[in-house]
């Protein structure tokens, strides 16, 4: 059994050392192929590095809800940056009508910011409604089943034909 390096002062990454073990194998392929693939992934994230894709900067999204129907971006743009700079906002709508649902993502550039936007405007009166901010959840994993239809395939009556 013998140990390798992994060379990742190429890459420029932190991390110094990975240990990869190799057994002796009659089919030399296989290892070949690994250290082809493993070369390959460093280069692609020291690319990925390189061409600034991989977010070191930590920003922090808001939930903004019971918003007026009438609250455009620019309105909540011009609102938040009064907290600090705004990276981006994105109000949800209707996927048939098109029309606003009454909330809202607006992402702050630091969660500095973003706890000040959160003390500065929850319970802030805009449009006639009071806004309910906070800091934003993960999407809850929602079951993707058959839409309600259950039973078996014979319509649920009785015994299978089959």
């Amino acid at each position: 059994m013998k140990g390798r390096r992994l060379d990742d002062s190429r890459a420029g990454l932190v991390f110094k050392l990975v240990e990869v073990a190799q057994f002796e194998h009659s089919n030399a392929r296989f290892f070949a192929r690994f250290r082809f693939v493993e070369a390959h992934l460093v280069q692609s994230f020291s690319l990925l590095l390189k061409a600034g894709k991989v977010h070191t900067k930590m920003s922090m999204k808001l939930y903004v809800g019971n918003l007026s129907f009438q609250t455009s971006n620019e309105d909540l743009q011009q609102l938040f940056s009064q907290a600090g700079t705004v990276e981006s906002v994105n109000i949800i709508e209707d996927r048939e009508t098109g029309r606003s649902r009454g909330f809202a993502f607006v992402e702050m550039s630091s969660t500095e910011e973003g706890n000040a936007a959160i003390q500065q405007f929850n319970g802030h009166d805009v449009g006639g409604r009071t806004l309910n901010v906070n800091e934003a959840r993960a999407r809850e994993e929602r079951g993707g089943g058959r839409g309600g239809f259950g039973g078996s395939r014979n319509n649920g009556g009785g015994r299978s034909r089959y």
